[in-house]
């Protein structure tokens, strides 16, 4: 189903502790605030390398370029990466900032 699938193409998140992965479920559902616990599976099946992103120096990051320096709300950064979930894999200084 969609956990082996997930684990077929990023086989090292079976290596990491349930704590890390409690991190970044937290960085969704509180950083973020998505509500709805089926979006956040449907980002993280689709898009399972944004288990391998380290939350402080990649996810917020990221989520905080968006959201300060572009003035995306918490609900339009919802939106954004429900459409585009690859988009917190970018770099913000190599990709982002100089598309924008």
């Amino acid at each position: 189903g969609e956990l082996r699938g997930m684990i077929i193409e990023c086989p090292s998140i079976l290596g990491y502790s349930l704590e890390n992965l409690k991190k970044k479920f937290g960085f969704f559902f509180n950083t973020l605030r998505f509500e709805d616990v089926g979006q956040v599976r449907e980002l993280l099946v689709n898009t399972p390398k944004l288990l391998l992103c380290a939350v402080d120096t990649g996810l917020i990051p990221r989520m905080k370029f968006l959201h300060k320096e572009m003035q995306f709300s918490l609900e339009e950064l919802r939106e954004v990466y429900r459409k585009n979930p690859k988009l917190l894999l970018y770099s913000v200084d190599e990709n982002l900032r100089e598309k924008i």
